[in-house]
């Protein structure tokens, strides 16, 4: 899988551009994690995300195959490393 670079968030974003990024976030099930998740997704990325919310997340799942959630607690190690390796499989 190619490497893109970072997205500058100190430019306005060209949203053509998230169109198959890959996308790591935690704490997405709420707040601003939430609306990311969400905007990232509608505009062509693929999402994953680790929350404690477990109904939430699976809310955010239903915007498409491109968002996924993992459980996670803080910096829980076991819970870090599933969201990583979730990520890292995209």
């Amino acid at each position: 899988m190619p490497v893109s670079s970072p997205i500058n968030f100190s430019k306005p974003i060209d949203y053509a551009s998230l169109k198959d990024r890959n996308v790591l976030l935690t704490g997405g099930a709420s707040g601003f994690g939430k609306a990311f998740v969400r905007m990232f997704a509608e505009h062509g990325a693929n999402v994953v995300f680790g929350d404690v919310q477990d109904q939430a997340a699976k809310e955010l799942e239903a915007l498409g195959k491109s968002v996924v959630s993992c459980r996670q607690k803080g910096s829980a190690k076991a819970d870090t490393t599933l969201v990583s390796s979730s990520f890292i499989a995209m």
